[in-house]
């Protein structure tokens, strides 16, 4: 049963109480949206949490840990004495003009199934391509930190933090670089930035050179492929097979190329990995001449039994590589932590850019909660669990989609798994069908820099519970199938 309760302050709130979506994260989402339309004015102070809860019949738990994950996303802040108010500055006012995406747009360039494709709503559905465990994020602990920060900094919000970010934060930065990756840089190489689109604009913001090519993995994640031409650079994809990113082959088309984009320890959706001799090359060919590599580390952390490669960064000689990561995403991508290792040469032009930054409160917690070792011990937990639900994902799909999607390949790091479908398929379709049946899956097509564009579907293990992942490749297996049969009978009676 739905319950409809209307507020003088936040008007109607509708909760689910027998949904599959969590009372706190109903709430959450409720307030995320309204402060986002303006319902909920920039300033407001918002009723205690206790009011909150009588109000809208939920546990005083719920109402906390409502607002604090509201807080830890930068839309409210906690003034200390004085209560909990809407944040002047929320997520989305940290977007450079002309960066990332508003409601216009590349949406105006995708049909409706497109557009649904995209809504982030669906993330919490079996089956989400490329997020993590985030059941198992340290809530309690980052709470806790989330309070002593606010404690110890009570108007940290009200002033401008460090340009480049805290540097608390930046220092920890540094230590994850080197204990994870075998990197030795400088905070001061470190710029922290609040939102994953954020930082592709920031770091193609920083080598803008209108009217040149940039060299991009096809198939690659449809967002980067639709920023790239708002800096001035003319797409050239570059094949991916079982080493990874083919950039001699784009060269051929694209001998001037100025950037190379890349995801080495594991491209985007394909899993593939990125060859050592591969890695030299391309290196090579930016250190001889000049040019820039853009280098993708979201998700390299996550290695199933293969081990790590020198990163594209520790192997160039003349600092040609920019290095964009995220500290949240691998944990719980709604705190919008991102970060890029620049290279000495560009440090002077950084400081010239402004930067979208993220909550201070964010940044210190996450600081605070690396200095505890807290953060390390959970990306351990987070590679045991997404090796077991990735095990699980692949026998569910060797058992039930057999016959009418083969898998690309097993991948050796990240958080997607594709499988291809018969030429001609509309993957479109059964993605959006998919949704309809509580699956959120996502199609291969949409991932293609050129064409001919290949029919398959990016499925996600991280987040789904283990339990859950055989049912919805059950379900998805029937929908395929049924879709399958469907396009067979009407070319059979055309």
């Amino acid at each position: 049963m739905t319950r409809a309760i209307v507020h003088p302050l936040w008007g109607s709130l509708s909760l689910d109480r027998h949904g599959e979506v969590s009372l706190q994260s109903q709430v959450v989402a409720y307030f995320r949206q309204a402060i986002i339309d303006g319902r909920l004015r920039r300033g407001l102070r918002l009723p205690s949490s206790r009011q909150l809860a009588s109000d809208h019949g939920i546990s005083r738990t719920t109402a906390v840990e409502a607002y604090e994950r509201l807080i830890a996303e930068g839309y409210l802040h906690a003034q200390a004495g004085s209560g909990i108010f809407v944040s002047e500055r929320i997520p989305e006012d940290f977007v450079p003009e002309g960066g990332a995406p508003t409601s216009r747009g590349p949406r105006e360039r995708l049909t409706q199934p497109g557009i649904d494709l995209m809504d982030l709503r669906y993330y919490q559905m079996p089956l989400a391509p490329g997020m993590p465990a985030v059941d198992l994020f340290p809530w309690t602990d980052w709470n806790r930190h989330i309070a002593s920060v606010l404690r110890d900094h009570p108007i940290c919000e009200i002033f401008h933090g460090d340009p480049f970010g805290e540097r608390q934060l930046r220092d920890a930065i540094v230590d994850y670089l080197g204990a994870m990756k075998g990197i030795r840089c400088d905070p001061d190489q470190i710029v922290v930035i609040g939102g994953t689109v954020q930082i592709f604009d920031h770091a193609l913001e920083l080598l803008r050179a209108p009217g040149s090519k940039a060299i991009l993995e096809d198939p690659a994640y449809p967002f980067v492929r639709m920023r790239m031409p708002k800096y001035g650079f003319e797409v050239v994809g570059a094949p991916i097979d079982e080493q990874g990113m083919d950039f001699e082959k784009a060269l051929e088309r694209a001998p001037d190329a100025h950037v190379a984009f890349v995801s080495p320890s594991h491209a985007v959706p394909t899993g593939a990995c990125l060859s050592l001799a591969r890695r030299h090359g391309l290196v090579e060919w930016a250190d001889t001449n000049d040019r820039w590599i853009i280098e993708n580390e979201f998700d390299g952390d996550f290695r199933f039994g293969s081990r790590p490669l020198p990163t594209c960064y520790s192997l160039s000689r003349n600092n040609r590589v920019l290095m964009i990561g995220s500290l949240s995403k691998p944990f719980a991508p709604g705190l919008r932590l991102g970060y890029l290792l620049l290279p000495p040469a560009l440090l002077e032009k950084a400081h010239s850019l402004a930067v979208p930054q993220a909550p201070i409160s964010i940044q210190l917690a996450m600081a605070r909660l690396s200095a505890t070792g807290a953060l390390a011990t959970h990306l351990r937990q987070l590679r045991t669990v997404h090796g077991q639900r990735r095990a699980i994902l692949l026998d569910a799909l060797e058992t039930h989609m057999k016959g009418v999607a083969e898998l690309v390949h097993a991948p050796d790091a990240g958080l997607r798994v594709v499988v291809s479908l018969p030429s001609g398929t509309d993957d479109m379709a059964i993605a959006v069908a998919a949704h309809a049946i509580g699956v959120k899956i996502e199609a291969l097509s949409l991932c293609f820099v050129d064409r001919p564009r290949q029919s398959g579907l990016v499925l996600g293990f991280g987040s789904t519970l283990e339990h859950e992942i055989e049912p919805a490749v059950i379900r998805l297996a029937a929908l395929v199938r049924e879709h399958l049969e469907h396009c067979a009978g009407t070319a059979a009676g055309a």
